[in-house]
């Protein structure tokens, strides 16, 4: 008696994670398009942490701009009341 059931090839086992990725494709390139794709989103991570990297230096430029803005206000401040302590002592009448 022959029965129906057969067996599945060694190769169609792989058949179905070919057929996953777009395009005929070949078993040897399957390692080509896993490198590819990490490569890929090696290249996009990098990108994202250095875009965040900028964005840190540009915060930290800004509050840098920020506090010397105050510095310099408070100068002139302490300045004016140099200037008027001055006058105040020059003039005795």
């Amino acid at each position: 008696m022959q029965s129906h059931y057969s067996s599945p090839l060694p190769q169609e086992e792989h058949l179905p994670a070919i057929r996953s990725i777009k395009g005929p494709l070949h078993l040897s390139q399957k390692p080509k398009i896993v490198l590819k794709r990490l490569q890929s989103e090696t290249r996009q991570n990098i990108r994202l942490s250095w875009t965040s990297k900028l964005m840190n230096w540009k915060a930290i430029l800004d509050d840098q701009k920020e506090y010397r803005e105050l510095i310099t206000k408070i100068e002139l401040y302490n300045q004016k009341l140099k200037v008027q302590k001055r006058r105040k002592r020059v003039s005795p009448h």
